[in-house]
């Protein structure tokens, strides 16, 4: 078998070897009829603990780190280019007139007709 097949293997061996043991274990707090020890057990094994990172950047600020993803977010959400973004809002423009336009028709009463 090669090599990469057998590391293959032994990750789904020691994937199902921790789902067993899991389950045992829940299963024999179960038979014990111990709750807390189930529910703690239950927490540890799939609870997500969320984990922050102290540092993002090389700054643990939380001001300068507010504005690193302010800067980000402003580059991700800002037009590729003037022409575009114009265009672009034309047709928005146009698209939420028609939508209304019918809404208002539709429904005469609900919107203040």
């Amino acid at each position: 078998m090669p090599i990469k097949a057998e590391y293959k293997l032994a990750l789904r061996q020691k994937d199902r070897d921790e789902i067993y043991e899991i389950f045992t274990d829940l299963n024999d707090l179960l038979l014990q009829k111990d709750q807390a020890g189930f529910l703690k057990t239950w927490d540890f094994k799939f609870s997500a603990r969320a984990t922050t990172s102290q540092f993002i950047d090389g700054s643990n600020n939380e001001a300068v780190i507010a504005d690193i993803f302010a800067t980000v977010f402003e580059n991700a959400c800002s037009a590729n280019s003037a022409s575009n973004n114009e265009k672009l809002r034309v047709e928005f423009d146009r698209t939420k007139l028609v939508t209304e336009t019918y809404l208002k028709s539709a429904y005469p009463t609900r919107l203040g007709q």
